[in-house]
């Protein structure tokens, strides 16, 4: 953390303590308008005059470090790498680093991996949302020190010591001679240009348009320092400003915005025509060859900020000639055009951030509805045949909340908490569906449906949709094992699952469309999910299912057990309906259990009904679906009917 930065040898004292603060770029800035107070204590002493404390890590030996940086100045923290070379990043208290801050960052949410020169960085299992690196999104990359990183809408930099020497490394950058900085003419186009090359990391590092705005601020006023007022304009919609007042996102003169004055024709022309407009008006009447050869007078300009879909920006800068507040002596007229060029260099790189901004924001909302395998493979298509429907081997998943009504009746006269309630069992469903590399196409009151095999292709057959209703199941049960509240206690949920061939992609009408699917396995899914209830299983899937899950999924994970050829009502063909169970270890049925009703339900099939209740009487108390069978046999008087042919035909929904 920067703090002590007084503590260091210069030579003597320093003319007071320099202020302490937590935030990098708040450093910098702090740096930037002190610097002339320091500059002759820095011009007497070289910088290898500071202290060991400020030793590279190569020559003390001093692990890395990784430094996070929230939206606001103070949520900053620094970690140290361990000795073990693993340093554990999450939301939770327990992590190396605890980014408590950042609701987008999992509990556990990544692993740093240090390997003497380079890092690795992996996410771990559960982590919601992906790490970003070099514009692109990633479960794991290796990086080098002096790099960042983001998470959510945290920055992490991975430094080859403490702050305190990147302070050091940046002001050697600034100045290795430790040469007097007033000596730079700013008007220079070249020195102007390195300054904001130099200075451009702190756009980089801003993660808010507050925190942008101010670093803005920051580098106009330092390459225009003659201007006496500098402002940061939000100009949403052109044709309104004349009739408001554009917003004022940040200016050089404090939170008074009261004594701005604006030309909003200006502005309205600099957004509407996408170009610089530069105006000098004269306060007399004398007629002159030039604008500045008045006695006095008045010169501004508004450059426009341009980032796509988002609302225009706009820099304003205005400054008086001809009073105490004069020009500087040596400034010419045509030095008006170089503060232009130099603010339009600026505009193009914060035009870029906020692009990159709206990029990051769009595929931050598309990680809600896809995996990053998914968003990753839409955002490489630049033809636009990804998005097209096609057809294609699917895995759907129907997911529905259980208890809903009775717990919202409870909750009549607390609307929001039983929204939160309800929000937080869908983002279960979702997080799953998403972390299993599926696709979320639809939510309906209460239920979810996601599918798998587009725009990747079904590789694994239907065993991630399996594995996402397994953990769906366990975050439910554990929730309701509990002894302390929680938002999902009371709360089940039966899920379908089906596999076959559909289409998916983008459907709808060309003034509607969403991402979806589309065929019988969708419906057959939804049908399953609807008999959860009456057979009393929370997971049921269909044949070829259950046939990959007995296949390839290993038991420690899931196994199936075959409940009949079952008619739901509307539908012409029976369904081979079968259950999805966890392993043995967290469920109550045990492979033995399996085995038996099993044969329980292929005498069921073949009419032998004494062999199968003999069988189901094998079965545990509390097992629904054996009650199932019981009924179905109870309810033809312990006899199949003449006509039996093994198939259950259900007669309500």
């Amino acid at each position: 953390m920067l703090k002590g930065l007084g503590e260091f040898s210069m030579g003597g004292e320093p003319p007071r303590e320099w202020p302490k603060t937590q935030h990098l770029a708040a450093g910098l800035r702090i740096f930037q308008k002190e610097k002339s107070r320091w500059q002759a204590k820095m011009s007497e002493c070289p910088f290898g005059r500071f202290s060991a404390r400020f030793s590279s890590s190569s020559e003390s030996g001093v692990m890395p470090h990784l430094v996070a940086q929230g939206p606001e100045p103070a949520q900053l923290l620094q970690s140290p790498i361990p000795e073990t070379g693993l340093l554990h990043i999450g939301r939770g208290s327990d992590n190396d680093c605890a980014v408590k801050w950042d609701r987008k960052v999992s509990r556990r949410h990544a692993c740093l991996e240090w390997g003497g020169s380079e890092a690795t960085i992996r996410c771990l299992d559960g982590a919601l949302n992906p790490i970003l690196l070099r514009g692109t999104s990633c479960q794991e990359a290796r990086i080098q020190v002096g790099e960042e990183f983001r998470i959510g809408s945290t920055m992490f930099h991975i430094v080859s010591d403490s702050p305190e020497s990147q302070i050091r490394q940046l002001l050697e950058a600034d100045d290795p001679q430790g040469s007097n900085h007033t000596q730079v003419a700013l008007r220079q186009p070249d020195h102007r240009v390195a300054m904001v090359s130099q200075f451009s990391h702190n756009l980089w590092l801003s993660t808010s348009d507050r925190e942008l705005s101010v670093a803005l601020i920051d580098i106009l006023s330092e390459v225009i320092p003659h201007a006496t007022a500098i402002t940061i304009l939000d100009c949403p919609d052109p044709d309104s400003i004349r009739t408001a007042k554009p917003k004022v996102l940040h200016w050089n003169g404090g939170e008074d915005t009261d004594r701005l004055k604006i030309s909003r024709t200006m502005v309205a022309a600099a957004v509407k025509q996408k170009q610089s407009i530069v105006r000098v008006r004269r306060e007399n009447d004398v007629a002159q060859s030039s604008p500045f050869s008045a006695d006095r007078g008045r010169w501004g300009f508004c450059v426009p900020i341009i980032a796509g879909s988002a609302n225009a920006w706009c820099i304003y800068v205005s400054g008086r000639f001809g009073e105490a507040d004069s020009l500087p002596p040596g400034l010419t007229p045509d030095d008006l055009a170089g503060d232009v060029q130099i603010a339009e260099l600026i505009s193009q790189l914060v035009g870029a951030i906020r692009q990159v901004r709206c990029l990051e924001d769009q595929f931050s909302g598309m990680r809600q509805f896809f995996s990053p395998s998914v968003v990753e493979a839409v955002a490489k298509a630049n033809d636009g045949r990804t998005l097209k429907p096609t057809e294609n081997d699917t895995a759907v998943l129907f997911c529905d909340l259980r208890g809903y009504s009775r717990i919202a009746e409870k909750s009549k006269h607390n609307l929001q908490r039983l929204l939160d309630r309800v929000s937080e069992a869908l983002e279960v469903m979702t997080t799953n569906i998403v972390n299993h590399d599926g696709a979320i196409a639809d939510f309906q009151g209460d239920s979810a449906l996601g599918f798998w095999g587009w725009p990747l292709p079904l590789t694994d057959g239907p065993l991630p949709a399996c594995r996402a209703a397994l953990a769906m199941l366990n975050t439910f049960d554990l929730a309701n094992s509990e002894t302390r509240n929680s938002d999902l206690k009371g709360f089940r949920i039966g899920v379908g699952i089906a596999c076959g061939k559909a289409i998916a992609g983008r459907i709808g009408t060309r003034h509607q469309a969403k991402i979806g699917v589309f065929g019988p396995v969708v419906n057959l899914g939804a049908r399953l999910e609807s008999m959860t209830k009456q057979i009393g299983c929370p997971i049921l899937v269909d044949g070829p299912t259950a046939d990959a899950v007995r296949a390839s999924l290993p038991s420690t994970e899931g196994r199936c057990r075959r409940i009949g050829m079952i008619k739901p009502v509307g539908v012409n063909a029976p369904i081979d309906v079968n259950q999805l169970l966890p392993s043995e270890k967290r469920s109550e049925l045990t492979d033995q259990n399996i085995v038996d009703f099993e044969a329980a339900v292929t005498a069921f099939i073949a009419g032998d009904w004494d062999e199968a209740r003999e069988c189901l009487g094998q079965m545990p108390v509390k097992d629904r679906a054996k009650d199932f069978l019981l009924l179905q046999i109870a309810s033809h008087n312990y006899e199949p009917p003449g006509d039996w042919t093994g198939i259950i035909n259900l007669t309500a929904k």
